[in-house]
């Protein structure tokens, strides 16, 4: 499962905030558990800004 969302700063997702050793002001229990459970990437960027043609890179490894 590829969990994709629009607008999301990775350093306002619970599970990240706590491994940075910060205080998380979200409750998002399924959220944590998808990423203790599954992969998280930490450090992934977009090769456009346009979220269709992201998505696209993302998946084929095209740009």
């Amino acid at each position: 499962m590829l969990i994709v969302v629009d607008q999301w700063r990775a350093d306002f997702i619970p599970h990240l905030m706590r491994a940075e050793g910060r205080k998380p002001f979200l409750k998002t229990p399924n959220l944590d558990r998808l990423c203790r459970e599954g992969l998280t990437f930490r450090n992934h960027v977009t090769t456009c800004v346009p979220c269709g043609p992201a998505r696209a890179s993302l998946l084929t490894g095209s740009t």
